[in-house]
């Protein structure tokens, strides 16, 4: 009897340990496999898969997911560059001259060479810009050959002129509008910060609006004389120019 229990105690025992050793051969196995796996792709990846970067003996693949979220748009400026939204007149020789602002809204007017159609563009119509208080500074290239008047009247935001050297017929002075011999004053800019503004007993002409709706200018020195300064050419819609107070025979200080 008792080597019957015996028995049954040995046959349990076989029984256990080759349990136990097929649980381990298991935990083994599975281990084996998960080593293969990508982590959260519940699969094996191919090896030398030419769609990610290998890893070893594996591939790392990048997996495409579908959304409709669209991407953040980019909050940078873009940055600033001929402006193609001006009107241009075409004057049928190849070259045309700049009709209005259009649709441009810009701070910062950069006027092309040429347009869009490649017509150099050689002038600038009468009030073109007039009104467009949203421009602080405009640029002027060399192909320009003609500007009409009050281009820029009522640009009250306009701080800043600038011309191509290269340009044969005008100038900039320190933001201001001058012809090339700087003998016309063509537009000093409304927003222009400086509260005085020393006048060149070289200007002989100053042009129509060309001081309109000035912010902070307050006073104007004048080197030449009082008779010379009267004789000064005042264009229309300077209004503001002719109320401030004028220093004739001024000398600066070195």
């Amino acid at each position: 009897m008792e080597k019957t229990i015996d028995k049954q105690k040995m046959k349990l025992i076989i029984i256990s340990a080759s349990s136990l050793v097929l649980l381990i051969s298991t935990v083994v196995i599975v281990a084996c496999l998960n080593m293969g796996k990508s982590p959260g792709t519940g699969r094996i990846e191919e090896e030398d898969d030419d769609s990610g970067e290998v890893v070893g003996a594996f591939v790392e693949k990048t997996v495409a997911t579908s959304s409709t979220t669209k991407p953040p748009q980019s909050t940078t400026a873009k940055p600033s560059g001929p402006a193609f939204e001006l009107v241009f007149e075409s004057n049928g020789d190849g070259s045309c001259t700049i009709a209005s602002v259009g649709s441009f809204s810009g701070t910062s007017l950069i006027i092309p060479a040429k347009n869009s159609k490649g017509e150099t563009v050689s002038g600038i119509s009468d009030g073109a810009f007039e009104n467009c208080d949203f421009i602080e500074a405009v640029t002027i290239p060399a192909t320009v050959k003609s500007i009409g008047s009050g281009v820029f009247a009522g640009c009250t935001a306009l701080c800043d002129i600038t011309v191509n050297s290269a340009n044969t017929r005008y100038c900039s002075l320190s933001g201001i509008l001058f012809s090339k011999d700087k003998t016309e004053l063509i537009c000093y800019p409304a927003n222009k910060a400086d509260k005085n503004y020393l006048l060149s007993t070289n200007v002989k002409t100053i042009s129509d609006f060309a001081f309109d709706g000035i912010k902070n200018l307050n006073a104007i020195y004048y080197e030449g004389s009082a008779s010379k300064y009267n004789a000064i050419n005042i264009g229309t819609g300077n209004q503001a120019f002719s109320a401030l107070s004028v220093t004739c025979n001024y000398t600066p200080a070195k």
